[in-house]
């Protein structure tokens, strides 16, 4: 049984945390990506803050709706990588997540402008009340006020679920070398040296894994030793 939260069960509360991060208030709700040139070059854009990290930053509302990662992909996925605790206590016990009585006091033990990450909040929330953010659009049914205390942040840095690049290939999927000749007896299929390049295609590893990996089968099985 769900334990019930200001009136609601903990399936029913939408986990809406808000992205501060310390060159930007918050980050746009990204949607529907328009195109795969576009996701890409925002991929290669926050990869280039590599060197800054960001926080999620969330109420006891969703501290209690169960574990705060996502739990059908990546490490805390099915295959169990790591084992997120149901209630978030033991991350929070680890000092993973952060913790204070107000966002002030949140701000303070994460090194960031109180002042700011309050603005920030408060901002938020008020577009919250209205159903309508004015700064960033984003949709109605995913603003949830961050408005029960205690708050959380947990520290994000820029990542991905895969990989893009490596050594080029040519069209016999031949492993070249960095004079643009190919390999004797290399080959690659999928995102390894991936047609690509550094844009990632949503469905298209997949399919150049078995385009190219026939390819590489094909003329290894020919290829004279």
């Amino acid at each position: 049984m769900d334990t019930a939260i200001d009136g609601r069960t903990a399936g029913e509360i939408r986990p809406n945390p808000v992205l501060v991060e310390h060159l930007l208030d918050y980050f746009r709700r990204v949607g529907t990506a328009r195109s795969v040139i576009a996701l890409s070059l925002l991929a290669v854009a926050i990869f280039m803050l590599l060197s800054y990290s960001s926080y999620l930053i969330f109420d006891r509302k969703r501290m209690s709706a169960g574990p705060v990662p996502v739990l059908s992909s990546g490490i805390t996925g099915p295959m169990q990588a790591y084992a997120w605790s149901q209630d978030n206590s033991v991350e929070l016990e680890r000092g993973w997540i952060s913790v204070g009585d107000t966002v002030r006091d949140l701000a303070g033990a994460l090194g960031m402008d109180s002042d700011t990450v309050g603005k920030t909040i408060s901002t938020y929330n008020s577009y919250c009340a209205r159903g309508h953010d004015s700064d960033f659009g984003r949709d109605a049914s995913d603003l949830t006020p961050l408005d029960a205390p205690p708050f959380y942040a947990i520290r994000m840095w820029p990542g991905g679920m895969n990989t893009q690049g490596g050594a080029k290939r040519n069209e016999k999927a031949q492993v070249l070398n960095v004079d643009g000749d190919p390999i004797a007896g290399l080959y690659s299929a999928g995102e390894f040296g991936s047609i690509f390049g550094l844009l990632y295609a949503g469905g298209g590893n997949i399919s150049e894994c078995i385009a190219f990996g026939r390819i590489a089968g094909e003329n290894a099985a020919t290829r004279k030793v």
